[in-house]
């Protein structure tokens, strides 16, 4: 017998692949991989995912590499990724917004 898989979701840095009839079928992930930068603009992060359909996106490729601070990560996300439409509201509750008065995104590990 024969198993076939399928491609569900496709990440790339910036754009989404284009495909022959313009709808590939696939959930494409995006990525904003820099802070801003001219291959990833931070300013056109919103309209590429709603011209998109954006589901996720993946930010900040390897952000200790580059001297991004946690504390900076996390403002940045809160500014420019935590505003997006996303399905399923944020990452830390379904329908909540983070804070960013909140020092720490996830709570501390109890012994």
């Amino acid at each position: 017998m024969s198993t076939r898989k399928q491609i569900i979701y496709i990440v790339a840095e910036t754009y989404a692949p284009p495909s022959t009839n313009g709808n590939g079928g696939l959930g494409f992930i995006g990525m904003q991989r820099c802070l801003d930068c001219s291959s990833s603009p931070i300013a056109d992060l919103a309209s590429r995912q709603a011209a998109q359909g954006w589901a996720t996106v993946f930010t900040l490729n390897e952000p200790d590499i580059n001297g991004i601070t946690p504390a900076q990560a996390a403002s940045w996300y809160i500014e420019y990724v935590n505003p997006l439409p996303f399905p399923n509201g944020s990452i830390i509750r379904p329908s909540k917004k983070l804070s960013p008065l909140s020092p720490i995104l996830l709570p501390p590990v109890k012994a």
